[in-house]
């Protein structure tokens, strides 16, 4: 946790502290010698620290007649701190142990290569929309996606998604549009016996360069638009997350993988014939 200031475990837990302890009251602030009896570290071994956390912008020191001691810092200001620190590809943000922000495009990639290397039986959980899957071919090109998909085609591996009603049809319109109609039309009949359990919802839902994907007990969200991938293991907001994917699947329609595939490319021959 917010390893890119490189804090000793002595800093580490007296931010931690600090922090959860203003976080019950936002005028809630600790001394120096509150910190070292509840945690037990000595008295100067706090000093030192809090002074060091003080510096890198992680906490304040806020002295007036009736309060005096350390609160968290503003959050606009550690994370402007943190941005500082990093920048470009390496733009990783440990927000908590458990959530992890990285910017750049490999970052937002390798959620990809992660369901590539999933194994037969085991299940990738998402929410595509169209306009993710516009970014995701803008961004990376349709190449890069193949050992993915070819994972999800010959693995065995099971998919549940939840994808706009349109969304087979504008993957087609994508791949025309880059090698013509035949390879379209051949890329679009591999989607039939790949194992899936997926939904589809209105077209005027899912508006977004946003994907949600659920592998290996991790939530991933993936802004192709934006570059920035969001790794998150907290369970309670994993639960929340797959609470509201089971709400918006509720009010999906099931696909039939094979028929629906299959009556999409009639329908395509006969109407671009």
């Amino acid at each position: 946790m917010y390893d890119v200031f490189k804090l000793t475990k002595t800093e580490l837990r007296i931010f931690e502290y600090v922090r959860d302890f203003t976080k019950i009251k936002e005028s809630c602030v600790v001394s120096v010698s509150g910190i070292s009896k509840t945690l037990k570290i000595p008295r100067m071994t706090v000093h030192d620290a809090v002074q060091s956390l003080n510096k890198r912008g992680l906490i304040e020191y806020v002295m007036n007649n009736k309060i005096k001691g350390y609160k968290l810092a503003d959050k606009e200001k550690v994370l402007g701190r943190i941005n500082i620190l990093y920048h470009g590809e390496k733009n990783s943000i440990h927000i908590s142990r458990d959530i992890v922000i990285t910017k750049g495009i490999d970052a937002c990639h390798a959620v990809w290569r992660k369901i590539a290397d999933l194994k037969a039986g085991e299940k990738v959980v998402s929410i595509q929309p169209n306009e993710s899957i516009k970014y995701t071919f803008k961004k990376l090109g349709i190449n890069s996606l193949y050992p993915s998909n070819d994972a999800l085609n010959t693995k065995g591996i099971v998919s549940e998604a939840l994808v706009n009603e349109t969304c087979y049809e504008f993957v087609y319109t994508i791949l025309k549009k880059e090698r013509g109609k035949e390879f379209a039309l051949n890329e679009l009949r591999k989607f039939a016996p790949r194992p899936s359990n997926n939904a589809s919802i209105d077209k005027k839902y899912l508006q977004t360069p946003t994907e949600l994907f659920f592998i290996r007990g991790t939530a991933y969200l993936v802004n192709w638009k934006d570059e920035v991938s969001i790794e998150i293991h907290n369970e309670t907001i994993m639960n929340f997350l797959y609470e509201l994917y089971t709400l918006a699947r509720g009010y999906g329609r099931k696909i039939r993988q094979k028929e629906f595939i299959e009556e999409l490319v009639n329908k395509i021959e006969r109407r671009d014939s």
